[in-house]
């Protein structure tokens, strides 16, 4: 009984079959590969649609940032020249004797000639 379930056993998986075999398997991780490519080759194609649907898009939003960025840019210098200006006149009224109102003004106006009202 033995000798015939060897017999079997080479029958079945004798070279033939287990090329069979093998073959299958791979032929079933090539598909698989074949398809996750045909997959992610989809999804890449999708992805340059998006973008060139949304290349203007991207540049209205660099364009405003950079906006932005110059904007804030310009507020940031101009609070220090205001903090600069305030202790300069801070430092002008602990003077002994005091600057007089006129002097301070004039300090004032050198600084920050947008606040003057009368040009």
């Amino acid at each position: 009984m033995s000798d015939a379930v060897v017999t079997l056993l080479v029958a079945v998986f004798g070279g033939g079959t287990v090329a069979a075999i093998i073959q299958g398997i791979i032929s079933h991780r090539k598909g698989v590969r074949d398809t996750d490519v045909e997959r992610d080759q989809t999804a890449f194609e999708q992805m340059k649609v998006i973008l060139a649907e949304h290349k203007d898009s991207i540049a209205e939003l660099k364009a405003a940032r950079s906006e932005d960025t110059k904007r804030l840019d310009d507020l940031a210098e101009e609070n220090r020249l205001y903090r600069w200006t305030l202790i300069g006149v801070t430092d002008r009224l602990r003077q002994k004797p005091q600057g007089t109102v006129d002097d301070i003004l004039e300090y004032i106006h050198e600084r920050l000639p947008m606040l003057r009202k009368d040009k």
